[in-house]
């Protein structure tokens, strides 16, 4: 298939000469509800175009588009991923990894009650694919991908934090070039060590922290897995962001535990510290808890489209949206419970390649 334009100029390209099509190749779009779009292949613009689409729903059926200003989709081209949302198209870089830089967050996962009742839910709300890895005694680690590529996993909840009657939740973790070292590292300073350093078979080698103000968070030592192929992208993590009860000691903890440095963020109500690692966006910390009676804990952004769009799917999948929609200088945010307790949030905004 192709696709063409000839309404307004790409962002990476002049616009095209009076009627000149300007042409690139593609393929199967992604909607924000989730179904395939196909576009006409001898233009497209804009609104008055998007009523020459059809859409291919989950069951293979056609469907001719008659609201084109609820379309929203997705076209991975040329490395950026073109979205289109009424009469516009934005370009946003498809942040693709193969490596991380020690220091950064590069993995999360869920640890459920249920995994396979969790898994029902993302993958009905991000388009996900499970594929589930046997681990003995253990059960299953169930990888969650994103055309291909992984981006989290899900897994069953410990037996002792169930048993305790904790929510599932989300765990955040850093790349380090020694677990044991960084481990060590994070004892001297005040942490408590959860779980010492252990292997996860050959993909690489872990441990959890829990830093002085009480929140948990993962150390990954990497061997035969990375982390996240896929971030800053649309059903993808995009942020990690501690909520503290001390925001300076926190702030201290980690840049002296990781080396990152921090710089507050202009615009907001309330002080937000942004952490840098070498110089990179890598994290923000809140000024206080969120919600207030929650105990410290890092939490978890992923990528979407449109917000409110993801909203209602999340709704009629069974989560409470806690917060939101709420604006803030470069993105609109909402804040949500799972079915089974876990707290994410999703991001609507800018992001870095």
């Amino acid at each position: 298939m192709t696709l063409a334009w000839t309404g307004g100029s790409r962002p990476d390209q002049q616009q095209p000469a009076s009627g000149e099509l300007d042409t690139v190749s593609g393929h199967q779009l992604a909607s924000a509800a989730r179904v395939g779009l196909t576009v006409d292949e001898h233009r497209l613009l804009g609104q008055q175009a998007l009523g020459l689409c059809s859409a291919v729903d989950l069951a293979g059926e056609l469907e001719q588009l008659t609201q084109p200003d609820a379309c929203a989709c997705d076209c991975d081209l040329l490395g950026h991923v073109w979205n289109l949302a009424g009469d516009q198209l934005v370009s946003r870089a498809v942040a693709e990894r193969a490596e991380y830089a020690p220091g950064t967050f590069c993995w999360t996962d869920l640890a459920a009650a249920e995994p396979g009742v969790a898994r029902d839910f993302y993958c009905g709300l991000f388009g996900w694919e499970a594929h589930e890895l046997p681990m003995g005694a253990r059960g299953s680690y169930v990888m969650m991908t994103l055309e291909g590529k992984p981006v989290c996993a899900i897994a069953a909840q410990p037996e002792q934090q169930r048993a305790a009657g904790v929510p599932s939740m989300w765990n955040s973790y850093v790349c380090v070039d020694s677990a044991d070292e960084l481990a060590a590292r994070a004892e001297q300073l005040g942490a408590s060590v959860h779980a010492p350093p252990f292997d996860v078979m050959d993909a690489g080698r872990m441990a959890v922290i829990q830093d002085p103000q009480g929140a948990f968070f993962e150390i990954w030592e990497p061997r035969g897995h990375f982390g996240a192929a896929l971030v800053n992208a649309p059903a993808a993590l995009v942020w990690n962001e501690l909520s503290t009860s001390d925001q300076d000691a926190a702030a201290g903890f980690y840049c002296a535990l990781f080396g990152w440095s921090v710089e507050e963020f202009p615009g907001m109500e309330n002080r937000y510290l942004t952490l840098l690692n070498d110089g990179a966006s890598n994290g923000g910390i809140l000024h206080g808890l969120m919600p207030p009676h929650d105990p410290p804990h890092w939490l978890v952004y992923f990528g979407v489209d449109v917000l409110d769009g993801a909203l209602i799917r999340a709704a009629a999948l069974g989560a409470t949206v806690q917060r939101g929609p709420m604006e803030i200088p470069v993105a609109r945010i909402a804040f949500l419970i799972d079915p089974q307790g876990a707290r994410f949030a999703l991001y609507d905004g800018e992001l870095d390649p």
